[in-house]
């Protein structure tokens, strides 16, 4: 009996420590309740909230599109842009090509015009290339003639220096064939003068 007995009053023990905790759950259930809001009020916040990001899911979604289509214009803007460029580019090379055939049509023109001019006094031209030709071979009739003119004069001043020579050597044989008579010129004289004196 002493056993069922003590077996009783732990599990009346237990039994109060069990309930004792479950007024502390309790207590504190209620605590941490009472600081909540009531469920119908938390209901509503949910509500609100989830329209609020539907609300903001919504103008995100707008603002996507919109700077979607930003994207569009611009690329079609920077296409046109690029077409615009080549267009510019092909544009100013046509330009370009089209200034110089009028600047080479305009240089035929005056090719054109000049050769025009020519062929107006070409009767004037031939007689100048006539007369040159003429000039020409006079000048190369006075060149012969200048170079048998220097021809002679080298000639000249040859047979003028044997001259020269032929006379300065005369001149000397004389001179040594005269300086034998002049000595005996002298012999004589000397001889004669002696004769006198005697």
């Amino acid at each position: 009996m002493s056993v069922y007995g003590d077996m009783e009053e732990l599990a009346a023990e237990k039994a109060t420590e069990t309930n004792r905790t479950i007024r502390t759950l309790q207590d504190r259930a209620e605590n941490i309740l009472a600081g909540l809001p009531n469920r119908e009020e938390l209901a509503a916040k949910i509500t609100a909230e989830e329209e609020s990001r539907k609300l903001y899911e919504a103008q995100a979604a707008e603002k996507t599109a919109a700077v979607d289509g930003l994207k569009v214009k611009r690329n079609t803007q920077l296409e046109a842009a690029s077409r615009a460029m080549k267009l510019n580019s092909k544009i100013s090379s046509l330009t370009a090509t089209r200034a110089s055939k009028e600047a080479t049509k305009t240089a035929q023109a005056g090719i054109v015009s000049a050769a025009d001019v020519i062929l107006s006094k070409e009767a004037e031209i031939a007689a100048g290339v006539a007369k040159l030709h003429e000039m020409l071979e006079q000048e190369k009739e006075l060149i012969k003639g200048k170079a048998t003119y220097d021809s002679l004069a080298e000639r000249k001043a040859q047979l003028e220096k044997a001259v020269t020579l032929a006379e300065s050597s005369a001149k000397e044989m004389r001179d040594k064939r005269a300086a034998p008579r002049a000595d005996e010129d002298r012999g004589r004289c000397s001889r004669h003068s002696q004769r006198r004196r005697s």
